[in-house]
């Protein structure tokens, strides 16, 4: 995800929400140890089904069942406002929590929070999914080091996996400005 968000930065800085972004990691710094508490007292079985569930809600979302409302907070987000704020810390807390409980929390989560609140962004996946990039990089890093803590990683897969997903992250950011976000969010559901 670093790689990824370095050849953000590098390529187009201009579709990144910086403060939101930020906002975003703040309340996503709560919502991590929750979901790392969760996973030591859900039930193993009760958590696959709960997994289960949120992907197929994720699913049943990105492929349109779920009508797309439209500026649930405004038509774009400013930092200056309360409303935003609070928005943004309840989108990152999420994105914690999902993130230390499932693995994931940036395109599942971060993604469609912006596009649900903003008018702006519903029209602009760009900086939506920029900007949700950059939130998520401090995001995992705490996630990891929760479960780090814990004894929860495997470390030794970490030289096989990383060439894999240095070159995934860095590719996958050149093709989400190729390919249509109609495309890519029937691709990822």
């Amino acid at each position: 995800v670093s790689a990824g968000m370095a050849i953000q930065v590098f390529t187009q800085p201009q579709d990144i929400l910086w403060a939101e972004a930020g906002v975003i990691v703040l309340g996503a710094l709560a919502g991590a140890p929750i979901g790392r508490w969760l996973l030591l007292i859900i039930p193993r079985q009760t958590f696959r089904y709960v997994f289960a569930v949120f992907l197929v809600v994720v699913a049943v979302r990105m492929f349109g069942f779920i009508p797309q409302a439209t500026h649930l907070i405004g038509d774009s987000p400013e930092v200056s406002q309360v409303g935003t704020i609070a928005f943004l810390l309840s989108a990152g807390f999420l994105a914690g929590l999902t993130s230390t409980l499932f693995g994931i929390g940036g395109g599942m989560v971060i993604v469609p929070a912006l596009m649900l609140g903003y008018s702006a962004l519903s029209d602009n996946f760009a900086v939506a999914r920029a900007t949700s990039l950059i939130a998520i990089v401090p995001i995992s890093v705490w996630a990891t080091f929760l479960h780090a803590r814990k004894g929860n990683l495997q470390w030794n897969v970490l030289p096989i996996l990383l060439p894999l997903c240095v070159v995934s992250a860095v590719t996958g950011v050149f093709v989400a400005y190729w390919v249509h976000a109609d495309y890519l969010t029937v691709g990822f559901a």
